[in-house]
């Protein structure tokens, strides 16, 4: 009550401290992953050792979870986004506990809590958070139905879960071979919001073209490597294009447009190697940094800040919930 709140179960807060805990230190890990895949090769092992160090350390919130979560009331309501149970649980989070719980958990408590809640438009959230639990499960199939029909659904206010929901529904259907719809999943997703595709830790399929010197083959070699791309027929178009005075890696959509361009120029002392891993660390931080234009409620709920203000999730519903 003292932090502006309705009264609530206080782990309900430490839940959702320590699940973003948790997702910024593998986010951390994840971008030192990125930097390592520009460097050469002998100086990269430092790197993933960085990288596995973070997701060492964020193991700690994960069991904090667990263990605040054994609850199984507290466990059905978090689900039930704009509700006291809920409490300030942003909605794009949600989606981490399928990680942290596993599939087959989350899956009976998101039945229970959907059977429980008649609210008009929940549906489009619980929605949202099954794809997850099926692409967890092997269902991609389902998946893909669940996302197409979440992502159709939510409001325009939701963008970051709607994102997040985008980048599922991609991944499903590329590993289902549906390439054309895949395609659609990643560009919309990457117009919503790139950064999804590193907070899920997930691979964009790519086509690399290479034009130009050898810094270009040297971009798209250290690219290749990157835990944000997979080189796969029906990609993406990655287009590298570079010499020895400046380059660019632009990604490209089915219609041509550009969807996210790195950058880089050489300076006086800089060889081949340099310019390569300028314009790779470049594309990383264009391609997959948050460049959207989120509400407050999203943005208080990246840090966490929304833990001290009013509930920035009770305008959700037109009811209040319960």
């Amino acid at each position: 009550d003292r932090r502006a709140h309705n009264s609530r179960d206080p782990a309900q807060d430490r839940v959702v401290i320590a699940l973003l805990d948790r997702r910024a230190k593998r986010l951390l890990a994840e971008q030192r992953l990125e930097a390592a895949s520009a460097l050469p090769f002998y100086e990269r092992p430092k790197a993933w050792l960085s990288a596995l160090y973070l997701r060492v350390r964020a193991l700690p919130a994960k069991a904090l979870v667990e263990r605040l979560l054994r609850d199984d009331g507290r466990l059905s309501g978090i689900f039930r986004i704009g509700t006291a149970a809920s409490a300030i649980l942003p909605p794009w989070l949600a989606g981490e506990l399928v990680d942290v719980l596993g599939a087959g958990v989350v899956h009976e408590v998101l039945s229970n809590a959907r059977a429980r809640d008649e609210r008009t438009g929940a549906s489009a959230y619980y929605d949202a958070f099954d794809a997850e639990v099926a692409l967890s499960a092997g269902e991609e199939e389902r998946a893909l139905t669940l996302a197409q029909r979440s992502a159709a659904q939510l409001a325009p206010g939701e963008l970051l879960l709607r994102a997040r929901t985008l980048a599922i529904g991609a991944e499903a259907a590329r590993r289902l071979g549906k390439g054309t719809t895949a395609t659609e999943f990643y560009e919309e997703a990457f117009l919503a919001d790139p950064g999804v595709f590193r907070r899920l830790e997930l691979e964009v399929p790519v086509r690399f073209e290479a034009r130009g010197d050898r810094v270009a083959e040297l971009a798209v070699s250290r690219l290749s490597g990157s835990p944000r791309l997979d080189e796969a027929d029906g990609g993406l178009i990655l287009r590298v294009q570079a010499d020895r005075s400046q380059g660019s890696a632009c990604l490209i959509g089915h219609d041509k447009s550009e969807i996210a361009c790195g950058r880089a120029s050489a300076k006086a002392v800089d060889d081949a190697d340099v310019l390569a891993k300028k314009l790779v660390d470049d594309f990383h931080e264009k391609a997959f940094a948050p460049r959207i234009d989120m509400g407050q409620s999203d943005i208080n709920s990246l840090d966490g800040t929304n833990l001290v203000r009013d509930d920035a999730l009770k305008t959700l519903f037109d009811g209040s919930g319960s």
